[in-house]
Protein backbone atom coordinates (compact mmCIF):
# COMPACT_ATOMS: atom_id res chain seq x y z
CA UNK A 1 0.00 0.00 0.00
CA UNK A 2 1.32 3.43 -0.97
CA UNK A 3 0.41 6.35 1.23
CA UNK A 4 1.09 9.93 0.29
CA UNK A 5 1.43 12.74 2.74
CA UNK A 6 -1.37 15.30 2.66
CA UNK A 7 -0.55 18.85 3.67
CA UNK A 8 -3.87 20.35 4.74
CA UNK A 9 -2.43 23.82 5.32
CA UNK A 10 -0.83 23.95 1.85
CA UNK A 11 -4.07 22.70 0.30
CA UNK A 12 -6.10 25.37 2.11
CA UNK A 13 -3.66 28.06 1.00
CA UNK A 14 -3.89 26.84 -2.60
CA UNK A 15 -7.69 27.03 -2.49
CA UNK A 16 -7.56 30.54 -1.04
CA UNK A 17 -5.15 31.68 -3.76
CA UNK A 18 -7.37 30.21 -6.47
CA UNK A 19 -10.34 32.03 -4.94
CA UNK A 20 -8.45 35.32 -4.88
CA UNK A 21 -7.41 34.93 -8.51
CA UNK A 22 -10.97 34.12 -9.58
CA UNK A 23 -12.31 37.09 -7.63
CA UNK A 24 -9.79 39.44 -9.20
CA UNK A 25 -10.66 38.15 -12.67
CA UNK A 26 -14.39 38.66 -12.07
CA UNK A 27 -13.76 42.12 -10.64
CA UNK A 28 -11.69 43.10 -13.68
CA UNK A 29 -14.37 41.83 -16.07
CA UNK A 30 -17.04 43.70 -14.11
CA UNK A 31 -15.01 46.92 -14.35
CA UNK A 32 -14.51 46.44 -18.10
CA UNK A 33 -18.24 45.85 -18.63
CA UNK A 34 -19.04 48.91 -16.53
CA UNK A 35 -16.63 51.05 -18.56
CA UNK A 36 -18.07 49.85 -21.86
CA UNK A 37 -21.62 50.37 -20.58
CA UNK A 38 -20.76 53.92 -19.47
CA UNK A 39 -19.29 54.69 -22.89
CA UNK A 40 -15.73 55.08 -21.63
CA UNK A 41 -14.61 52.84 -24.46
CA UNK A 42 -16.10 50.64 -27.19
CA UNK A 43 -17.20 47.06 -26.82
CA UNK A 44 -14.35 46.15 -29.17
CA UNK A 45 -11.82 47.79 -26.85
CA UNK A 46 -13.46 46.18 -23.81
CA UNK A 47 -13.27 42.76 -25.44
CA UNK A 48 -9.62 43.33 -26.25
CA UNK A 49 -8.86 44.31 -22.64
CA UNK A 50 -10.76 41.22 -21.40
CA UNK A 51 -9.05 38.87 -23.85
CA UNK A 52 -12.42 37.90 -25.31
CA UNK A 53 -14.35 38.34 -28.51
CA UNK A 54 -17.08 40.98 -28.54
CA UNK A 55 -19.68 38.19 -28.54
CA UNK A 56 -18.08 36.56 -25.49
CA UNK A 57 -17.95 39.87 -23.60
CA UNK A 58 -21.58 40.63 -24.48
CA UNK A 59 -22.65 37.14 -23.37
CA UNK A 60 -20.70 37.47 -20.08
CA UNK A 61 -22.20 40.90 -19.40
CA UNK A 62 -25.74 39.74 -20.09
CA UNK A 63 -25.63 36.37 -18.32
CA UNK A 64 -23.48 37.31 -15.33
CA UNK A 65 -24.26 40.96 -14.73
CA UNK A 66 -27.60 41.43 -16.50
CA UNK A 67 -26.19 44.20 -18.70
CA UNK A 68 -26.85 44.41 -22.44
CA UNK A 69 -23.86 46.13 -24.00
CA UNK A 70 -25.47 46.45 -27.42
CA UNK A 71 -28.26 48.80 -26.40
Amino acid sequence: MLLTEFDEVAYREMLLEEGREEGMKKGRLSEIVSSVSAGDYSIERGAEKAGMTTDELQKYAKETLGIDLLT
